[in-house]
């Protein structure tokens, strides 16, 4: 359940910025990170997945702070399965026609 009247949407480069001190970024996501705490945070499957399976599964140290992060109430984690075939066939459709879009880009995840 939500427990602030504010959401907001955190994507994959604002956690590499927050739990990374060499990241161009990271001193502007730490000022920033006191907000994390002021609103409800939704976390689409797909930015969990790209988070954890690339620079995070690198240093244990980060899992675990974000892994502790994400346990937090009003860390709320959006369920892509209604829209995940139709993105997945998206990005094939844009592929074949040469479209640079991502995958959590789909215009099926923006219902």
């Amino acid at each position: 359940m939500s427990r602030f009247p504010k959401s907001a949407i955190i994507d994959t480069c604002f956690w590499y910025a927050l739990y990374n001190n060499s990241d161009g970024n990271h001193k502007i996501a730490q000022e920033k990170s006191c907000l994390l705490q002021t609103m409800n945070i939704l976390l689409p499957w797909p930015c969990l997945y790209e988070t954890i399976n690339t620079r995070f599964a690198k240093n244990m140290i980060t899992l675990k702070q974000f892994e502790l992060f994400l346990k937090q109430p009003h860390v709320i984690r959006i369920e892509d399965e209604p829209y995940r075939e139709d993105a997945l066939q998206d990005k094939f459709d844009r592929v074949s026609s040469y479209s640079t879009c991502g995958y959590g880009d789909s215009p099926h995840y923006r219902r």
